[in-house]
């Protein structure tokens, strides 16, 4: 379990993890990921890789919003970026 958590996560979207779900249930916060996968790295290089994982997450998260983000901007309680 330890190695697939630090060195074989899989692209957003190709795993069974809700992450719509999960956003739009989180507080109105900013968020990253992080994707280690040495394999896919020595397959297609660090760049490719780190190309590879925004397109996924772009895909995969698209314009998914919290839920309570949209509530606090509708009260005017979140700062625009």
């Amino acid at each position: 379990m330890i190695q697939l958590a630090r060195d074989a996560r899989l692209y957003p979207g190709e795993g069974w993890i809700d992450f719509k779900g999960i956003i739009e249930r989180m507080p109105p916060v900013h968020y990253s990921i992080e994707l280690p996968n040495q394999s896919r790295v020595l397959e297609l290089g660090y760049e490719e890789h780190a190309r590879r994982c925004l397109e996924y997450a772009k895909r995969t998260f698209g314009k998914v919003v919290s839920k309570r983000r949209k509530t606090a901007e509708k009260n005017d309680l979140v700062l625009q970026d």
